[in-house]
């Protein structure tokens, strides 16, 4: 009969993670066992301790923290499956308490190339979250989050996308040279993808559009795509471009005013916002949005009153005559219960010049 050195060392060989998780519930130390068999000689023991974990961190995050010093160290580790898991579980500590893991960034960057895909996959993942509450510690990873654009594993690709979206806003220059491999991957067949892609591409056309020129038609494709966050984040991306391709997203409008009725409200908004941004650059090709756009000034979403009449401002700051009849409507919406609908309507108001 096989002997174990420790109790958990059974239940972690057997694979038996639901008894570990009944230990842990029960009030019994087993997070403090598991983190010193994190030291084990034994690499499955190793490995096996990080899965106990994160099976105990499914219910109880917080209570694997105190781990988290250690799990940093094994992702130097020597074995695959140890490192692998070990990151699947700074990850789920990145998003759960971004502090306990920050050290963990220069491992991870080293990782990024790692001979499995679902360890790709989750440093990656990892990066990103980490990236959230401090997109600087990613400057040193941006090159090689770039080339895993390229990886065979959509996890990868999506998470490599999230994360320059977000360092974009750092320092856009740095994640310039990733915009012709980001426009191609608007058109990947995995929508997690398109829908950071589309967020990447919409935040270095917000001060770069000029890299992203070439990317108008495959937003314009993906405002029919069936995942209603793609449709958003293209939406965004599109106001952006619009300020360099203003003749290509002139294509869009119709299509725009169609989502003015999509089933998803963060969409719609997102369409009266991409309205707006066109108007600034050809006021004439929106004017067929304002009957819509004076509608949605009587919304129950707050959201979607405040954007229809900031887009109702855009236009009336271009040709009032435009959208004269929306001037006793955002009136009244300077009453409105929403501070964000009341600010929205008097900045339309004086962009109209009836302050």
């Amino acid at each position: 009969m096989e002997q174990f050195g420790h109790p958990l060392e059974a239940l972690i060989i057997w694979g038996d993670f639901e008894a570990i998780v009944r230990q842990h519930d029960s009030g019994r130390p087993v997070v403090e066992e598991l983190t010193k068999l994190l030291s084990h000689d034994d690499t499955a023991v190793r490995a096996g301790a990080i899965a106990g974990l994160g099976a105990i961190a499914q219910t109880d995050i917080s209570a694997i923290k105190v781990a988290a010093d250690r799990l940093v160290a094994l992702l130097g580790d020597h074995d695959a499956d140890v490192r692998r898991n070990a990151s699947w579980l700074v990850w789920l500590l990145a998003e759960a308490d971004v502090d306990t893991v920050k050290s963990a960034t220069p491992s991870l960057i080293a990782l990024l190339d790692d001979e499995l895909d679902v360890t790709r996959g989750a440093v990656t993942a990892a990066l990103w979250g980490i990236g959230r509450s401090d997109p600087e510690g990613l400057r040193e990873a941006i090159p090689r989050l770039i080339a895993r654009l390229d990886d065979q594993i959509s996890l990868v690709r999506a998470a490599a996308a999230a994360s320059l979206a977000l360092f974009a806003q750092t320092d856009v220059h740095a994640v310039t040279p990733a915009a012709p491999r980001l426009v191609e991957l608007l058109n990947d067949a995995d929508a997690n993808v398109r829908r950071n892609v589309a967020a990447a591409v919409g935040s270095i056309a917000t001060s770069q559009p000029d890299a992203v020129k070439g990317s108008t038609d495959a937003l314009f494709a993906l405002l029919r795509d069936n995942d209603s966050a793609v449709r958003s984040h293209s939406l965004a991306a599109l106001g952006a471009v619009a300020v360099i391709d203003p003749q290509a997203t002139k294509r869009a409008i119709p299509e725009l005013i169609r989502l003015f009725s999509d089933d998803d409200q963060l969409v719609r908004g997102q369409a009266v916002s991409a309205i707006g941004a066109v108007a600034l650059t050809d006021v004439d090709a929106v004017k067929d949005a304002v009957p819509q756009l004076l509608s949605m000034l009587e919304e129950e979403d707050a959201n979607i009153r405040g954007a229809a009449a900031g887009a109702l401002g855009e236009i009336g700051g271009i040709d009032s005559s435009l959208v004269s009849n929306a001037v006793p409507k955002l009136v009244t919406l300077l009453e409105d219960s929403d501070v964000y609908v009341r600010g929205a309507a008097t900045a339309a108001l004086q962009a109209i010049g009836e302050a």
